[in-house]
């Protein structure tokens, strides 16, 4: 097996609840849920798995295309979050010797325009 990219998450953690921002992201995706804080994680959090697509730039590109269509409410409470992240994971195993995935710099301006993180989280296979 072979290194891989498997999954794009977005990432959300607020202390604020998000109630118009949650409502739109659940007509991308009805699945995704909104976890209230509690004893152990003081925010508001919601984890939205995007589409896997072929690969992440586009992936990225497809999904920043749909945020564009937030509602006025929606952003903004975007806006006042204080933890957006795109989160893209890879399984990853010995082969080959080197991976590299390469993030156009579009892809890197678009995620800077949502104000959104990027994050890495890399899945081991053996």
């Amino acid at each position: 097996m072979k290194t891989r990219y498997i999954t794009i998450d977005l990432e959300i953690r607020s202390h604020k609840p998000f109630s118009s921002l949650a409502t739109f992201l659940k007509q991308q995706d009805t699945y995704c849920e909104v976890y209230p804080p509690n004893e152990h994680d003081p925010y508001w959090t919601i984890n939205f798995s995007f589409e896997p697509l072929d690969n992440p730039n586009y992936c990225i590109e497809q999904h920043c295309q749909w945020l564009k269509s937030m509602p006025n409410d929606a952003k903004q409470e975007w806006d006042e979050i204080e933890h957006k992240c795109v989160n893209i994971g890879y399984e990853t195993c010995s082969e080959p010797w080197a991976f590299t995935e390469l993030l156009s710099p579009s892809i890197i301006k678009q995620l800077a325009e949502f104000n959104l993180g990027l994050g890495l989280t890399l899945y081991p296979v053996n």
